[in-house]
């Protein structure tokens, strides 16, 4: 709504916000959505840092792109710490910025298997939630909080 030339679904939350994305899927599959949780690249880095990283099993052809990515976030935000480059594929233990350009891999498949590893993300974030002492679970609601925004009440949350 109120675009002239078509878009993909995702751009509806840069042109809208959080209400225009859930109008646009809401109308497109029929649903009745009406909270959300919105948390920027840089805030789920930050998410993840604060969980201590996150356990990935990462493929051969994947470590590429997440140099790539992680080389080209490094030279644009300054005023952060530089990531390490990956060295080899297999299980390990990603920092912020190397899961959220993991998570971010486009070229070398599809949109389904982009969509399955930002899960893969998403999933070892709450394994490592779910296994973090009491102090590191207050410490990630805390900070993470002041990474997302939502229309969820406070009571809601």
């Amino acid at each position: 709504p109120g675009r002239t030339q078509p878009a993909k679904l995702n751009a509806a939350n840069s042109y809208g916000g959080p209400a225009l994305a859930m109008r646009v899927v809401n109308d497109t599959f029929r649903l009745d959505i009406k909270n959300y949780v919105v948390v920027n690249m840089r805030g789920m880095e930050a998410l993840i840092e604060v969980a201590g990283g996150v356990e990935i099993n990462v493929e051969k052809d994947e470590v590429e792109p997440i140099n790539q990515m992680v080389g080209y976030q490094n030279s644009i935000y300054p005023d952060s710490p530089k990531s390490e480059l990956l060295k080899e594929a297999g299980l390990q233990k990603l920092n912020g910025r190397q899961a959220v350009a993991y998570g971010r891999i486009r070229k070398i498949d599809s949109d389904y298997a982009r969509m399955g590893r930002q899960r893969v993300v998403i999933q070892a974030l709450l394994k490592g939630f779910m296994n973090a002492s009491l102090g590191t679970k207050a410490n990630m609601i805390t900070q993470g909080l002041g990474y997302a925004t939502t229309n969820f009440t406070k009571t809601e949350r």
